[in-house]
């Protein structure tokens, strides 16, 4: 999704589509029945190079991270701090940051 929405767009930042958010909540990793496999193009090098890992199993084999998935102390965190500075840097995280979880649909 984030490489078409940069085909449109071309000034979009990627928020929470980095390793350290991924790392951050390996606990609540899942699976993907299809992972996608194709190259895309208009990614930045960081996202391409954590997308090449995924792509390719590096992690394990078809590793997924819902959004619904990601703390919501992480979430505000990062959006307080544009700058980059993980919540998991500054410690932030909750100490049960498993179970705070934040949906864009509620």
């Amino acid at each position: 999704m984030l490489d078409q929405l940069c085909g449109h767009f071309d000034h979009v930042v990627s928020l929470l589509m980095d390793r350290a958010t991924l790392d951050a909540h390996a606990a609540n990793w899942g699976s993907a029945e299809k992972p996608l496999r194709m190259d895309l193009h208009r990614l930045t090098h960081e996202e391409s190079a954590l997308y090449d890992d995924l792509r390719n199993n590096c992690f394990r084999a078809g590793l997924r991270l819902e959004q619904e998935a990601i703390g919501f102390h992480w979430l505000a965190h990062c959006l307080q701090h544009p700058d980059g500075t993980t919540a998991s840097d500054s410690g932030i995280l909750p100490r049960d940051h498993k179970k705070t979880t934040f949906s864009l649909w509620q």
